[in-house]
């Protein structure tokens, strides 16, 4: 994620590439799209990633929950 962009622009970013794949054949799920999503988050939103991390199954979380 740039500095530059917003939540909602990055989240587009990823499901376009997400889709891509998905396209192609790829299998992804959607945890490793949310684990992929929380990690490259900037430190700015590193109290947000504890906290949803704490209190979230991220092993039950979709990609729309997040």
């Amino acid at each position: 994620m740039d500095e530059s962009e917003t939540i909602s622009e990055y989240f587009d970013k990823i499901q376009e590439i997400v889709n891509a794949m998905r396209t192609s054949r790829d299998t992804i799920i959607d945890q490793q799209v949310v684990d992929k999503i929380l990690r490259t988050l900037p430190q700015r939103f590193d109290h947000i990633v504890m906290t949803i991390e704490e209190t979230k199954d991220l092993e039950e979380m979709e990609l729309e929950a997040l």
